[in-house]
This record gives structure tokens, C-alpha cells and sequence, in this order.
């Protein structure tokens, strides 16, 4: 019995059929928004998060994750292209907590946390704003209220909370201040205010210019610096 006795009728149109189709070298796959919805429908409850300036591999972001923000049921963790993880949670309070008690940091870098949305690719993306705590120093107890804090606000981004905990009555140390800062921009690395200047200081942003005020080079390698050094006669 040769092969084509095995071969029903039925089988046999299809694959004729298939051998006069075109060869499409990039065919398009048809999703229903219906179908769409219900794959992206567990993911609703669930983060994209980048530590930012360093590169961890995933058991040790399992293990700060399940240390910091598992507290009510499991997390799930994934590990994606570009130092980009996935994280899914099964409770709303674990999720709400590590989504709105930030900024978080881990090894002394700032942990970028942004809601899971559709489609996203990682090579895509491009890191435009992070909440950060910025201090300034021995800033006077009488300039250390909410009303001078928003003044501050408006010169270097969206102020977000004030850290009580770090309160400059408390310490005596320096104000602290939570900011949501746009990184493509320039930082603004000091201020005066009544005749005194005070310089801010962004904790766990190793990377920012006091030259051009740009985050992700250091001032020795500041572009416009070496520019300029170049252009000198």
C-alpha cells in the first residue's frame, strides 16, 4: 500500500489548494477586539518596572519583590528584554501598594514602575519620567512648609508628596520631597531663594550632569563640555 492510500480525499484538496497559494513572506494574523480584550484581561492588575541605571537578573528582583511588596498573595514575576520585568499581581492591595507608596529603590537605584499597558514592547520604550526623592540641604525651618515647597515645585517638576518621615523637624537635616522629574530635560541642580542659594541633590540618579543638567553622563563626560574644550582656540 503506497502512501497516498493513507491521504483522505478531503486532505488531499486542502494541500492542492495550499500549493497554488502565493508564498506571503509577512501574512497578517486577524484578532477580534473581543479575543484582544479577554488575553489582556489578567494582565490588567500587573506593573512593567526597570531598575534604572542597573542591570539585575531575576531571581534577585524576585527575592526584593517578595520581601517588599508581597504582603496578602502571591506575585509573579517575569523577566523581559531590556532589563524590563513584568510583574503580576493576584491581590488589589499588594498591586495599589507598589504602584502608589513609591518611589522604590533597589541597590541604590531608583526602580521605574509604570501600569502594564497593551502592546508593549520593551525595545520601544523609552524612559521619560521617574518619581525621585530629592533632598535640599540645610534648607531653614521657616522655608520648610508645603507653600514654599510648591514654589519649589514649579522650578524643577511635579511635586508628588512631601516625606514626612525625613522632615527637616524631625532631623534637622534637609527637606525631603518626592518629584516626578521628565529625564529628556534638563534637572535643575540648585536654586536661591532671599539672597541664599541651596543646591538639590537626587538620590539614587547616579548619572546627572551639573554641567548641561542632563541625565545619563557624568560631568567628565559631558558632551557639551568636551564639545566646547574642542571648539577652544
Amino acid at each position: 500500500m503506497v502512501t497516498e492510500d493513507y491521504i483522505s480525499d478531503e486532505d488531499s484538496m486542502e494541500h492542492m489548494e495550499e500549493s497554488q497559494t502565493p508564498f506571503n513572506p509577512n501574512p497578517v494574523i486577524e484578532v477580534s477586539l473581543e479575543e484582544y480584550d479577554e488575553w489582556c484581561r489578567p494582565w490588567k492588575q500587573a506593573l512593567i518596572i526597570k531598575p534604572l541605571g542597573k542591570n539585575l537578573n531575576l531571581q534577585t528582583m524576585e527575592q526584593w519583590i517578595n520581601r517588599r511588596w508581597t504582603k496578602k498573595e502571591v506575585v509573579r514575576v517575569m523577566d523581559l528584554v531590556g532589563g524590563y520585568f513584568l510583574v503580576r499581581f493576584s491581590n488589589q492591595e499588594d498591586y495599589s501598594h507598589a504602584l502608589f507608596e513609591g518611589p522604590w529603590m533597589i541597590a541604590d537605584h531608583y526602580l521605574l514602575v509604570q501600569r502594564w499597558r497593551p502592546l508593549f514592547i520593551p525595545q520601544e520604550s523609552e524612559v521619560k519620567r521617574v518619581a525621585v526623592l530629592i533632598r535640599i540641604p540645610n534648607l531653614p525651618a521657616e522655608l520648610y512648609n508645603r507653600y514654599f515647597l510648591w514654589k519649589v515645585e514649579k522650578s524643577i517638576g511635579n511635586m508628588l508628596k512631601v516625606d514626612e518621615h525625613t522632615s527637616i523637624h524631625s532631623r534637622g537635616k534637609f527637606a525631603r520631597i518626592c518629584m516626578e522629574v521628565d529625564l529628556r530635560k534638563k534637572l535643575v541642580t540648585s536654586f536661591s531663594t532671599l539672597g541664599k542659594y541651596f543646591r538639590l541633590e537626587y538620590e539614587g540618579l547616579h548619572l546627572i550632569c551639573f554641567n548641561c543638567g542632563r541625565y545619563g553622563h557624568k560631568h567628565d563626560g559631558c558632551p557639551k563640555k568636551i564639545k566646547e574644550a574642542k571648539d577652544r582656540p
